[in-house]
């Protein structure tokens, strides 16, 4: 099995973008899923819906670093092709 250079792995970025298109719309279905149990449980605990919304918060947070990420290796990759 031939060994992966560091330049081999430099090309790779549209895989990143495609995972977080996948994750993104994952990411819809969660919100959808947290406004159907905001709407429709009025009557559970308010700790509980604080913790759904914690935990909800935390994907948001995960998905905009991924987002930055993602974009930020797109735009470092780009740049690179163009100073060559």
């Amino acid at each position: 099995m031939a060994a992966v250079t560091s330049a081999e792995l430099t090309n790779i970025v549209g895989y990143p973008t495609i995972g977080i298109i996948f994750g993104t719309a994952l990411f819809g279905m969660a919100l959808a899923q947290m406004l159907y149990y905001m709407s429709n449980y009025p009557k559970d605990p308010l700790w509980l819906k604080g913790l759904v919304a914690a935990i909800w918060s935390a994907d948001v947070l995960k998905e905009i670093t991924c987002v930055m990420v993602s974009s930020k290796a797109a735009l470092a990759k780009e740049l690179q092709s163009d100073a060559e």
